[in-house]
Order: C-alpha cells, then sequence, then structure tokens
C-alpha cells in the first residue's frame, strides 16, 4: 500500500466566467518528491431545458396560477440550488402577469421572475377582458419569455 502527501499546494480558483483553469502541487511518498504537478479543471456553462410549457386555460377577471405543469425549466447544473430566472420579453396582450403576496393579493407589472415562484404557485395570469364586452371563446394570448440561470 502506497500512502502519498501533498504539500506546498499552490491553490488557484476559477474566476466568475471562465471556462478553465488549474493549480501546482508537489507530492511525495516520504522518500521521492515529484514536484510541480498540474492539476487542470475544466468547466461548462449548464444548459437549460423546458421540461412543460403548455396551455393555461383562464377565465375573465380570474387569477390563475402558472403551475410547474404549466412552465418549467431545469438544468443540467450539478448545482441545482441555481435560481432559473424569467424574464417577460413580449407581455400578454390580453392580461396581466401577477405575483400573489402572502395575504393572496396580486400586484401587477411583473416584469421577471423565478422557477421557486412558480412552483411556488405565486405567480398567476389574470385575463383583462371582460366577458361582456367580448366573447371568450377561441380567444388565445401569449407570453415570450427568456430564460436564465442566475449567477452563483
Amino acid at each position: 500500500m502506497y500512502i502519498l502527501f501533498i504539500y506546498n499546494c499552490y491553490h488557484y480558483t476559477l474566476r466568475a466566467g471562465s471556462e478553465h483553469g488549474s493549480f501546482l502541487f508537489d507530492v511525495t511518498d516520504g522518500v521521492i518528491v515529484r514536484t510541480q504537478l498540474t492539476f487542470r479543471v475544466q468547466s461548462w456553462p449548464p444548459t437549460l431545458s423546458m421540461t412543460s410549457r403548455g396551455p393555461l386555460q383562464v377565465f375573465p377577471g380570474v387569477d390563475q396560477p402558472i403551475t410547474s405543469r404549466v412552465l418549467r425549466a431545469v438544468t443540467d447544473d450539478v448545482i441545482q440550488s441555481r435560481t432559473i430566472i424569467y424574464t417577460v420579453v413580449a407581455p400578454p396582450r390580453l392580461g396581466q402577469l401577477r405575483v400573489k403576496d402572502a395575504r393572496g393579493d396580486a400586484a401587477v407589472d411583473l416584469t421577471s421572475f423565478t422557477q421557486h415562484e412558480v412552483d411556488d404557485g405565486t405567480i398567476v395570469y389574470r385575463a383583462l377582458t371582460n366577458a361582456t364586452e367580448s366573447p371568450w371563446t377561441g380567444l388565445s394570448d401569449s407570453i415570450l419569455l427568456q430564460v436564465t440561470i442566475a449567477q452563483a
């Protein structure tokens, strides 16, 4: 059995945005010293995948929660605690995105939200068209979202 001792380790960290890095170290078995070994690290940016995106059926004047059954993005990142952020690029034409507060009231003019908020059921869509002003049968609305991962 061999036991190796690592000493005089010079640690270099990756800078934010860097895709690679390295550090140098010395190794000994107590007799022979091997110096200046290099350990190289290569990283790749995580990828995002949409696992759910699908129609949300709503009624006029009712806050309809946008759930993860309708909107869900996942990442292949090993750090699963990173926040997935949705930014509204083109808002809905016939409704509003809102976020519910602790009392259940919904604030308007939502420009971004997270997957955690979707999972918690706090993001809602409210149709603005009054059912008495126009027939609701067959109307559809859309929202264009940009999906990103928050930097660690």
